[in-house]
């Protein structure tokens, strides 16, 4: 029932983020929607379930990726559970809301990407460039986190039953 939703959110994300977005450069750039998703998956899932969709969908783009296998699974992961981990202590649930919590969880997982891969040995991840980055990411997915949001969420909101349609 849930199932092949979740796998149409992962196969769709990552369509979406090597097909288009992974060639869309602003500032210097590449943009990156799957971190929008996975905080979109964390809010309408919940802290695990959101995270193991946010891995999942990391865990796919890392093979296409030329940074070290998993850290992209890490960051998604990470940020899902922790938006998620937020959603479920009752706040706000007003679009604006969660539109500040994509934008808290893109800086989160940027932030984490950025700091494991430095620790791994990727020594060109904490750079002069890394503010830039943030702010343009979190900007571009100020942007696009309504019409993810509602993706997500339409995919996952409860199905009425067929006796309180009437």
């Amino acid at each position: 029932m849930k199932r092949p939703r979740l796998v149409l959110v992962v196969l769709a994300t990552v369509l979406a983020q090597l097909l288009f977005f992974g060639d869309l450069v602003v500032a210097g750039v590449r943009l990156d929607i799957a971190v929008a998703v996975a905080a979109a998956v964390g809010l309408s899932l919940g802290a695990v379930t959101g995270a193991w969709l946010a891995f999942a969908i990391g865990a796919l783009l890392d093979l296409f990726l030329s940074t070290p296998f998993g850290l992209s699974a890490l960051a998604y992961g990470l940020a899902a559970f922790v938006v998620g981990w937020v959603a479920d202590s009752n706040l706000s649930t007003t679009l604006v809301h969660r539109i500040a919590i994509v934008a808290g969880a893109t800086v989160f997982a940027t932030m984490v990407f950025a700091v494991v891969g430095t620790v791994i040995g990727q020594t060109d991840m904490l750079t002069g460039r890394l503010p830039r980055i943030v702010i343009v990411m979190t900007l571009a997915n100020v942007v696009l986190a309504a019409p993810v949001l509602w993706a997500v969420s339409s995919l996952f909101r409860p199905v009425l039953s067929r006796s309180r349609l009437m």
